[in-house]
């Protein structure tokens, strides 16, 4: 299996998944075998099995309408674009020095 999930992520996914539904967008889902790839690590790593069989978790390819995205690669966009050196020079949070 890949790398360990961040800390906190898999208490935050199952509190949310009570709350919420919750959908995880990725590129891997657009087969079935990454699909379960995804489901299987997180159930591995303590994700609620349930939450995937009862419709509270979702893993899509496809992006949906939500309250709220949360992405390691977003940019915020408050009606300013970036300049091709912003872009240049972003890192992911976990790339990034600070």
């Amino acid at each position: 299996m890949r790398d360990g999930p961040v800390p906190g992520a898999i208490d935050f996914v199952n509190e949310m998944a009570g709350i919420y539904d919750v959908v995880i967008l990725s590129s891997r889902a657009q087969d079935e075998a990454g699909l379960r790839a995804m489901e299987d690590w997180m159930v591995f790593h303590g994700v609620e099995e349930d939450y995937f069989e009862l419709g509270f978790i979702k893993i899509t390819a496809t992006k949906v309408g939500a309250i709220m995205y949360i992405d390691d690669r977003g940019y915020h966009f408050t009606g300013t674009f970036p300049t091709a050196d912003e872009i240049a020079a972003f890192k992911p949070w976990n790339r990034s020095e600070s």
